[in-house]
């Protein structure tokens, strides 16, 4: 539980990050792009340290690593083509996020990209199956109720929804969970270091394009690239441990109650009666999913 609690902490701050960027009027593109060099320089460090026996990542050795057949080999392999995947993956998520914030707004937009956690709960319950308890289902369904709460809205065009960023999100945290169950522990770093360097040289363009930041907008981005991958290696090693039924709904309730009590005490920002129910409901949550 230690691990999954860094890894909401971490994600809060990704969040309370790019809120602040927000503020203080820096482009999202350009704070997002130098959050990924930093990602993935701090991945490539933690493989330093790591020193997993490093070779020729060969796509042939994919197989075995997809029948859980883990050997030092077949985890490398994993790491560089997945992290490759997974990176593209993330960019595009990325990509789509704007476009519905643009078409739909930010509240339908970020509702049905948290929901995308029923995706991995899901595929792991078809994969592994790792289904959860009927009071953990009844956890995720007061997560779900908590994501309507303080992001619902928007009429006829929730109802219709960004079907891509539900999709595209869900996938992009079933990430994690797939490199757990297919490579060694100690290959997760390697993971990480691909996966963001890919998005650094995919981003490249659209940070070229960006405004320029002042130091402080590059430092804060920097800050947030750290953040990103400790929450993404904390929430794999989380998954060892904590059924995914129960990690993926407090990683998403717990990190946006995490920002909104951040934009109360910090920015001084009055609740809606509609986010005072969300956060109600997310005690709620968290209590069920550890039942």
């Amino acid at each position: 539980m230690v691990f999954l609690l860094g890894a909401v902490a971490c994600t809060s701050l990704v969040n309370i990050v790019l809120a602040f960027a927000s503020r203080r009027g820096w482009d999202g593109r350009a704070v997002l792009g130098w959050s990924y060099f930093a990602s993935a320089a701090l991945a490539g460090l933690m493989a330093a340290l790591q020193a997993p026996a490093l070779s020729f990542p060969a796509p042939g050795l994919l197989a075995g690593a997809l029948t859980g057949a883990m050997t030092p080999a077949s985890s490398m392999s994993f790491a560089v083509w997945f992290g490759l995947l997974s990176g593209g993956l993330y960019l595009l998520c990325l990509v789509t996020v704007e476009k519905s914030v643009r078409e739909k707004g930010a509240g339908v937009t970020t509702l049905y990209q948290r929901l995308g956690i029923l995706v991995p709960i899901l595929c792991s319950a078809l994969l592994w199956g790792e289904v959860p308890s009927a009071v953990q289902l009844a956890g995720l369904a007061a997560s779900v109720a908590v994501m309507a709460a303080l992001w619902g809205g928007g009429g006829r065009a929730a109802a219709k929804g960004p079907l891509a960023v539900f999709l595209l999100g869900g996938a992009v945290e079933f990430t994690g969970k797939v490199f757990q169950k297919c490579a060694l522990a100690e290959y997760r770093p390697v993971f990480l270091f691909v996966l963001f360097a890919a998005c650094a040289v995919l981003a490249l363009p659209r940070l070229v394009r960006a405004p320029k930041l002042p130091p402080a907008g590059v430092a804060l981005g920097a800050a947030m690239g750290a953040c990103s991958a400790l929450s993404s290696l904390l929430m794999m090693n989380a998954l060892e441990t904590v059924p995914t039924g129960v990690a993926y709904p407090v990683l998403s309730v717990g990190s946006v109650a995490a920002v909104t009590a951040v934009d109360v005490l910090v920015f001084h920002r009055a609740l809606t009666r509609r986010e005072k129910l969300g956060l109600a409901l997310s005690a709620v949550c968290l209590v069920l999913v550890n039942l």
